[in-house]
């Protein structure tokens, strides 16, 4: 997500004050702490004039990441 802030000339706080939403909250989302959700995703689309879609398909890929990674921890100390 910086890569699209910081060319804009933003910071944190003020990115978060356009989307509405906590400096706290977005930094949790910057730093893979919160999800993105339908919600969020509407709104950075609207401000980065992207697509809700690619918000929630970069969050669906995280999860898919996360999961396969915690499938295998969970397999690997199984055997």
């Amino acid at each position: 997500m910086n890569h699209y802030v910081e060319p804009r000339g933003l910071t944190v706080s003020e990115f978060a004050k356009k989307l509405e939403i906590s400096r706290k909250h977005l930094s949790e989302i910057i730093h893979g702490h919160k999800r993105v959700t339908p919600s969020i995703a509407v709104r950075l689309a609207h401000e980065l004039d992207t697509s809700p879609t690619l918000w929630v398909n970069l969050q669906s890929a995280v999860d898919i990441w996360d999961a396969e990674r915690e499938f295998a921890e969970r397999h690997q100390s199984a055997a």
